[in-house]
């Protein structure tokens, strides 16, 4: 199974990663707002968005029979274990925590607006990349977009739970 990137626009995604980093950077110059709560909250939202972005490539190293060589993103077999139970795009939806971080941190204006325009850009770039994926891995990526949700956390959360308990309730010996 061969990747073609000349197939997914990364244009979009580009420019929300462009706007992230020059929010990133303003933020060392804004350094943190006057309400030490949000800068906390934005503290907090730093670390989950970070840990959201490290975590797919540990789990795509070891899960994705990736070639010798190659980088974390060149799966060969679609990986559903760890975050992409939960969500399809941990690593995207990481992007977007952070780029949503940094205005709870500096409480600049700009910066709001920096971070709603990142992930405006980003989220549109995003929007082919399903289809994109699906175009790697066939119906098993469709069976997986049906069952997963792309970015929405809790919705992920619940339907895992709901998988299991089902699993669990069809497992069990029949009551007498």
């Amino acid at each position: 199974m061969e990747r073609d990137w000349t197939k997914l626009d990364m244009r979009w995604m580009r420019a929300g990663l462009v706007l992230t980093a020059l929010d990133i950077v303003s933020a060392l110059l804004w350094l943190q707002g006057p309400s030490t709560i949000l800068a906390a909250v934005g503290g907090v939202l730093w670390v989950f968005g970070l840990s959201l972005l490290a975590a797919p490539i540990i789990i795509l190293r070891r899960a994705g029979g990736i070639p010798p060589g190659q980088p974390f993103i060149n799966t060969t077999r679609l990986v559903t274990t760890g975050l992409f139970r939960l969500v399809r795009h941990p690593q995207y939806l990481g992007w977007l925590v952070l780029a949503a971080a940094v205005p709870f941190y500096t409480q600049e204006p700009a910066s709001v607006a920096l971070a709603l325009a990142a992930v405006a850009a980003t989220a549109w770039g995003l929007r082919g990349v399903d289809e994109w994926e699906r175009g790697v891995f066939g119906e098993a990526y469709a069976e997986y977009m049906r069952q997963v949700p792309g970015f929405n956390l809790p919705a992920g959360i619940y339907r895992a739970l709901t998988r299991r308990a089902e699993a669990g309730r069809e497992g069990s010996p029949p009551h007498s």
